[in-house]
């Protein structure tokens, strides 16, 4: 359901999506209790919109820690460009 329906909310709105942020980077590559699940997924996101954002351990910067709370910003029709790169430069590794 998140993979079709995120697609036709976003196309009954009028836009065509050409990517898709999984929801937590979660498509069941780290656990599954399929094996199959994973090659699987990868394929149909691929088919469905061509990139797809997932959780991946080798794109962790240095200094981050895959434990303890991490900071999030929830992105909503609230948020101007200019809110967000002040909430990413307050929270980069160099302002801490």
């Amino acid at each position: 359901e998140d993979v079709f329906g995120a697609g036709d909310r976003l196309r009954d709105q009028g836009f065509d999506p050409h990517a898709f942020a999984l929801p937590y980077g979660d498509y069941g590559q780290e656990r599954t209790n399929d094996p199959a699940i994973p090659q699987f997924m990868r394929e149909l996101l691929t088919r469905q919109y061509g990139v797809y954002f997932a959780r991946n351990p080798r794109n962790q910067p240095g200094y981050a820690r895959a434990v303890g709370e991490a900071q999030r910003l929830v992105v909503h029709s609230g948020i101007t460009t200019d809110r967000l790169y002040m909430w990413l430069r307050d929270q980069s590794p160099g302002a801490v």
